[in-house]
């Protein structure tokens, strides 16, 4: 196996003065702990996933709190490349959680499938 890029990884948090909202951020290029893109020798294929984290809250409380994950995974090797692109999202209000979603894949640079969803669970004592 060989390391074909080094990646990154880098957490932030920030806090806006004015507006009270507090922000975390989580990003990695090459894997969720940033460990880089890696190539299997053997079998020529390359594997690259890259993400970010979202966290962010008001201050008015913890109905306010909105959570986002952007995903890319890519594979390829001599001939063909596929990638999936994902976004999926989290909020809630004092009755439920609202989820959000959406996923594409690709084959090479042609969109192949796409799909986007939303779902709204009861929070049941939660």
């Amino acid at each position: 196996m060989t390391q074909t890029d080094p990646g990154m990884m880098r957490r932030q948090s920030s806090f806006d003065h004015l507006t009270g909202v507090a922000t975390y951020v989580t990003e990695g290029r090459g894997g969720l702990f940033g460990e880089g893109v890696v190539r299997f020798d053997k079998i020529g294929t390359e594997l690259a996933h890259d993400l970010r984290r979202e966290r962010t809250i008001r201050p008015e409380g913890p109905l306010s709190a909105r959570y986002v994950l952007t995903q890319s995974y890519e594979m390829d090797r001599e001939g063909w490349r596929t990638r999936v692109e994902t976004v999926t999202g989290m909020t809630s209000d004092a009755g439920h959680f609202h989820l959000t979603g959406r996923l594409i894949a690709y084959d090479g640079t042609t969109e192949v499938t796409r799909r986007d969803w939303f779902e709204t669970i009861p929070r049941h004592l939660i």
